[in-house]
């Protein structure tokens, strides 16, 4: 799969986690540079910053699941050359459901101590408000 890279050294930890922890962005976004001659776009494209880029092909299909959940942001993509690439966008996610029962969930900690999202969490069904 292709990565973006980003070449913006003046990059704020702020923003980064405004676009990360379901909070509406409205800050600026750096321009991001995609590695060339690796073969066609993914629908997803990993990256180093953590955003979740999708084309807008992924998001049209999935727009009914998530329409009410996401904030879309434009993906300022570009080939080294400097010619643009349309058709992908950053999907913030702004809606977030804390519906892990920590309880009753393996213990997970990340390297800063806060919990971390196991692949074997519970699900407390009445904390999902129907989703």
């Amino acid at each position: 799969m292709r990565q973006i890279e980003d070449y913006w050294k003046n990059w704020s930890a702020l923003m980064y986690q405004s676009v990360i922890w379901g909070v509406p962005f409205d800050g600026p976004i750096p321009k991001l540079f995609v590695n060339e001659g690796v073969g066609p776009l993914a629908d997803h494209l990993a990256n180093p910053l953590g955003w979740t880029v999708m084309s807008d092909r992924l998001i049209k299909y999935l727009w009914p699941l998530i329409n009410d959940c996401v904030q879309l942001l434009p993906a300022p993509l570009y080939e080294r050359s400097g010619k643009m690439i349309p058709g992908y966008q950053i999907v913030n996610v702004i809606k977030v459901i804390d519906c892990v029962d920590r309880e009753k969930s393996p213990k997970h900690l990340d390297r800063y101590g806060a919990f971390s999202m196991p692949t074997e969490a519970c699900i407390d069904p009445s904390r999902t408000g129907g989703a």
